[in-house]
């Protein structure tokens, strides 16, 4: 078997895993993508998407599905008691 017939292994199918397959496999390298757990996690793990990973979602092509499928953070304001610390 030749160098360029072997795939990348990547170990984890979370985010960042799936982000780098992606970007391979849109670059013609075949992936291997591995995951510790057989069954997919119900409910959240993350509260939302960092901008570093909507950068790469946008150069994936992927961003406005993503962004038509995700919920609105709601905005949160914080008030501080006269006397209490900094936080």
């Amino acid at each position: 078997m030749c160098s360029d017939e072997l795939p990348v292994l990547i170990a984890g199918a979370g985010p960042a895993g799936l982000v780098a397959a992606l970007s391979l496999l849109k670059n013609g390298v075949k992936v291997r993508v591995i995951a510790k757990e057989h069954e997919h996690r119900l409910g959240q793990r993350g509260a939302g998407i960092q901008p570093r990973t909507l950068e790469y979602y946008n150069l994936l092509g992927v961003l406005p599905d993503v962004l038509a499928h995700s919920i609105p953070v709601m905005r949160m304001r914080m008030y501080k008691l006269p006397g209490e610390l900094n936080l």
